[in-house]
């Protein structure tokens, strides 16, 4: 993969009430040093492109790393201009493919976000 950004989708922040967030090593790394720190009750999420932060409790906090699969599909989504909603709308397309026993690979994935979205 031809990578635009030196960064690799490599994790999936859960937050309680908010869509889940899928980070960069660095960014789990950050989140995860929080979580694992005894003597704060509280995780601070700091989004840089917006300049705005989220903070919540540990116990709304949920750090999973992502399989290879899951990391290539986020990158190409991480990498399109497609909006929120659209990236979800292809995550579900991905999601029902994989409970149909369809392809779910990096190529199938990059032909329904130039098919489906860039039109």
């Amino acid at each position: 993969m031809n990578e635009i950004s030196t960064e690799v989708i490599t994790h999936k922040l859960k937050i309680k009430w908010e869509n889940p967030k899928y980070i960069t090593n660095k960014q789990a790394e950050f989140v995860f040093n929080q979580l694992m720190d005894k003597n704060t009750k509280m995780v601070t999420w700091i989004n840089t492109q917006n300049k705005t932060y989220i903070q919540r409790y540990k116990t709304d906090v949920e750090l999973i790393a992502l399989d290879d699969e899951t990391k290539d599909i986020e990158d190409l989504l991480y990498l399109s201009w497609l909006s929120e909603q659209q990236k979800e709308n292809v995550r579900q397309i991905i999601a029902d493919r994989k409970t149909k026993g369809q392809k779910t690979d990096k190529n199938t994935v990059q032909y329904i976000i130039n098919k489906k979205f860039n039109s």
